[in-house]
């Protein structure tokens, strides 16, 4: 027999991010033990939704998204004044006692629709209803119903953005003479972005990058496990054009590119894109990669093999997938060797986020960004550079030596380039702004 999940009506929280934006106004529950969360709100604002437990110590503990897996009504989205209601069904989220009594509550929250929460959900889908928004915010990672690991459909259907809060930090980029493995156009300038923005907490995925084309992709290796997950590579301006647009920015990205796909399938009542989807700035993405750190290593703060070898064990520890104790040369000569937990590209969420709980950032894949390349960028503060003639990409690659998979380290790609290059793929990017 299942049992309820209070013991009786428990406390409950009311918002507390724009205060008096929202009140809790009622609590039940059904004999399907679905929980029924009423509010009412004073005006148009983002709704986020949690479920807090207690022990009895008087602190007070969100449960993780694997435990709210069936959510649904009025929240992660933005609300007009008035009254909304949010459900959430426990059976399978791993209670099948009733909490005690004052163990549970409820806390809803709101913000600023020019100031949401740090994560936002895009729902690739071609058509979504009123029930079902284009766009879904959250608190935390932690909050992402399924979680963010454990629902795989924010690696496939979905594309998680992270807010990444740079506007009026001051930071230092490039890096320092005594950083080993540093590049001539690397030298270190203050850096300080004029707003906030969002990235993307993975690279796109196969799966991904198939939905928002609407055809199939080849591999580069021929892996048959969970291809679908992995970072997607092969990325070529001339081919995929995840960028294809002249030398100015910021001109719009072309309408069969990755941004401009996405911009045209995420629009509002009124046709306008509701995001400019876009690759990061070069600055945007060491910002991103480097998540507070000044060091010159990877980003969790361990040291890289100095002599490029990449000798590490292959751990989840790392921050991402690089040239791990093989030859790059042999691997593309005898593809009969390649290991798929080892070589080519990872699944994404394999390895350790970095501090902003952003995935990949260190190999994986060359990740392109908005700039052109030029070797001094110490006036530019952080600005887009145009001009040139090839597009700059950062982070490395899974068949890249460490030294290449810095922070800091910057190469670039011819924009008619259409080798062999095998290691290129891309973050998506936007601006904060959205037209609702």
């Amino acid at each position: 027999m299942k049992h309820t999940v209070f013991a009786f009506l428990c406390a409950v929280a009311v918002a507390d991010v724009v205060p008096a934006a929202v009140t809790i106004t009622g609590v039940e529950q059904g004999e399907d033990r679905t929980v029924t969360v009423a509010y009412a709100a004073d005006r148009e604002q983002i709704v986020t939704f949690g479920v807090e437990t207690n022990a009895g110590d008087g602190a007070w503990i969100r449960l993780p998204g694997e435990n709210l897996r069936h959510l649904s009504g009025d929240f992660a989205m933005l609300r007009p004044a008035g009254a909304g209601v949010i459900r959430w069904s426990p059976d399978f989220a791993g209670f099948d006692a009733a909490f005690a009594a004052g163990r549970i509550r409820f806390v809803v929250n709101a913000y600023e629709r020019d100031n949401p929460p740090d994560y936002l959900v895009v729902d690739l889908a071609e058509k979504t209803s009123a029930a079902h928004p284009r766009l879904r915010f959250y608190e935390r990672a932690e909050d992402l119903p399924g979680g963010l690991l454990g629902n795989e459909d924010y690696r496939m259907r979905l594309i998680v953005l992270r807010r990444i809060r740079a506007r009026g930090v001051p930071w230092v980029m490039g890096s320092s003479a005594f950083e080993t493995g540093r590049a001539t156009d690397e030298t270190p300038h203050q850096v300080t972005l004029a707003a906030d923005y969002w990235i993307g907490v993975f690279p796109l995925t196969y799966a991904q990058t198939e939905i928002i084309y609407g055809k199939r992709f080849a591999a580069s290796l021929n892996f048959p496990v969970r291809k679908e997950l992995r970072l997607k590579d092969r990325v070529f301006y001339s081919t995929y054009e995840p960028i294809a647009r002249g030398t100015a920015y910021p001109e719009a990205p072309a309408a069969n590119s990755v941004p401009g796909l996405l911009r045209v399938r995420c629009v509002n009542a009124e046709g306008e894109a509701m995001l400019a989807f876009d690759l990061p700035s070069e600055a945007q993405w060491e910002f991103a990669c480097r998540a507070g750190t000044t060091d010159g290593c990877w980003n969790n703060g361990a040291p890289i093999d100095p002599d490029w070898t990449g000798n590490y064990t292959v751990s989840a520890t790392l921050p991402g997938r690089y040239l791990a104790g093989a030859d790059a040369a042999t691997i593309w000569a005898d593809k009969a060797t390649i290991d798929p937990d080892v070589h080519g590209t990872s699944i994404a969420g394999s390895y350790a986020p970095n501090a902003f709980g952003l995935y990949d950032m260190h190999g994986g894949v060359w990740e392109y960004c908005l700039d052109t390349y030029a070797a001094d960028i110490t006036s530019q503060n952080g600005a887009v550079q145009t001009g040139g003639s090839a597009y700059v990409k950062r982070g490395g690659s899974w068949s890249s030596r460490a030294d290449l998979c810095r922070s800091a380290r910057r190469a670039s790609e011819s924009a008619v380039y259409s080798g062999d290059r095998q290691e290129n793929g891309l973050r998506i990017a936007a601006p904060l702004d959205i037209a609702f």
